[in-house]
């Protein structure tokens, strides 16, 4: 189990969570497959496999214009840059998640320095005017994993989409703490309305500078 937030760590959450767009990282994305790309997607809004994540539900990867109106569009709000297929919480489950866990220790000097910045960004949403949802959480590890601290972004509810389906972009920036060997990346996708999970996301990223 992980140990509990410090003060700084909570410090770090809420100062993170609110940085404006813009600034943050300009090196590579970090996460694999952030746009659900990795593979083909389902074209009925089943559960396929998602490369590059350790999931739980029915966490799956969808393609846009399925036969089913009752899904994602590429005319639907969202990236201009999107590719075919899209993040969603799938058939049943209450929630859903894909996980993944990055090492960072190669820029250990340079983080230990509280050089290096990182951007966390996504396109999060749902359906329509129900209120599923996704939020995209990273938690900075030391090389015990200890939780050194942790950023989130989302959700992104109905009332934010204006009851219309879509992805919005959201985005965080700041330091990365000092000490932080792993970064733990968690999209978590929640329903709250209906019988099928319609937390949605698309074209995530965590990006580092300053390594």
């Amino acid at each position: 189990m992980r140990a509990g937030l410090t003060l700084a760590a909570a410090v770090l959450l809420l100062v993170a969570s609110c940085a404006a767009p813009g600034g943050g990282g300009a090196g590579k994305n970090l996460i694999v497959n952030g746009g659900a790309e990795g593979a083909k997607g389902s074209p009925d809004a089943g559960v396929v496999p998602v490369p590059g994540w350790q999931v739980t539900g029915t966490f799956t990867a969808v393609q846009y214009d399925t036969p089913d109106s009752d899904y994602m569009k590429k005319i639907d709000p969202g990236p201009t840059d999107r590719g075919a297929n899209y993040f969603s919480g799938g058939p049943d489950s209450e929630t859903s998640s894909g996980t993944q866990e990055i090492d960072v220790s190669r820029s250990a000097g340079a983080i230990d320095k509280g050089s290096v910045s990182f951007q966390l960004a996504g396109r999060l949403g749902g359906w329509d005017g129900q209120g599923d949802h996704a939020t995209l959480t990273i938690s900075f590890l030391d090389s015990g994993e200890t939780t050194l601290g942790q950023v989130k972004i989302g959700p992104v509810g109905n009332q934010d989409r204006k009851g219309a389906t879509g992805l919005l972009f959201r985005q965080a920036t700041g330091r990365v703490p000092k000490k932080t060997r792993k970064i733990e990346v968690v999209l978590l996708l929640t329903r709250t309305d209906g019988v099928y999970n319609d937390g949605y996301a698309d074209n995530l990223s965590l990006r580092l500078s300053g390594t």
